[in-house]
């Protein structure tokens, strides 16, 4: 137990007071980085289609990432301090595992060139099982920035979001660099050749913290070309490519308790 959050042992982390007005804080200093953009705050919900996920290829790439919804059946049960599995059921619903994945599908009948999406929310990755305070949770939050237009429009974007993440580190946290990363893939000879392809062509940059002696992810940058503009048909005869920013909040807040950085000094960071 810890003065400012709780800690489940390998799933969540819940804030208090200070807690909850440093994330709160943190979130508006990364959502003024799209200051001089035209962007649109869009929501998305926890669920997300199986259908969804097929489109993105995430069955292959992640699965160790998904959590499939599931339900007590019909038949009440009564009396019993736990289910068992033939008491619960499944209707090809997943907690949603990036909050980019729902942004796309919205995008298929109404894509407007150059523009920038955000939104904050929880994301789920249940990563096997293998949780760690401060580096893996199977639910925590992001701020999400996702760029659609052109490839110089949106590699543009992603450079400036990254300098003022960068500077922003600098300023408040004294520390900060970015590196050449990849994703969490599942090891197949498939996805062993996609990790190869993000590192040979710098689609994947990550900006590092320390936390607790170790560097730790707290924004990750992330060029996609057509992969998602292709499959949900708005490329626009290969015109149209994606990139996002993702900052994972709970880990900046760790950051900020390590090092005693107040709310105020967030928010008077110029």
């Amino acid at each position: 137990m810890h003065s400012n959050f709780y800690y489940d042992d390998g799933a969540y982390l819940s804030l208090y007071e200070q807690g909850a007005a440093l994330m709160s804080a943190i979130d508006e200093k990364l959502l003024s980085f799209l200051c001089g953009y035209s962007y649109q705050e869009v929501h998305i919900p926890s669920l997300i289609h199986g259908s969804v996920l097929r489109k993105c290829g995430y069955f292959n790439s992640f699965p160790q990432h998904i959590t499939p919804v599931g339900f007590l059946k019909e038949r009440k049960v009564q009396g019993q301090s736990e289910t068992v599995d033939k008491e619960i059921g499944f209707n090809d619903y997943y907690l949603t595992p990036a909050a980019c994945l729902h942004i796309y599908p919205m995008l298929e009948h109404a894509c407007k060139e150059n523009s920038v999406y955000t939104t904050c929310e929880a994301v789920f990755r249940y990563e096997n099982g293998d949780f760690r305070q401060s580096e893996r949770l199977w639910e925590f939050s992001v701020r999400e920035m996702v760029f659609v237009g052109s490839k110089k429009y949106v590699l543009d974007g992603l450079e400036c979001i990254k300098a003022k993440s960068l500077a922003f580190a600098k300023n408040v946290f004294g520390e900060g660099k970015v590196q050449e990363a990849s994703d969490n893939f599942y090891p197949s000879r498939e996805n062993e050749v996609k990790k190869r392809l993000q590192q040979a062509n710098g689609l994947k940059q990550e900006l590092l913290l320390t936390l607790e002696g170790k560097e730790i992810a707290v924004a990750s940058f992330n060029f996609h070309d057509h992969h998602f503009s292709n499959p949900f048909h708005f490329a626009n005869g290969g015109e149209i490519v994606t990139g996002c920013v993702g900052f994972g909040l709970e880990r900046w807040v760790l950051c900020a308790f390590e090092k005693s950085i107040s709310e105020s000094s967030i928010r008077t960071c110029p």
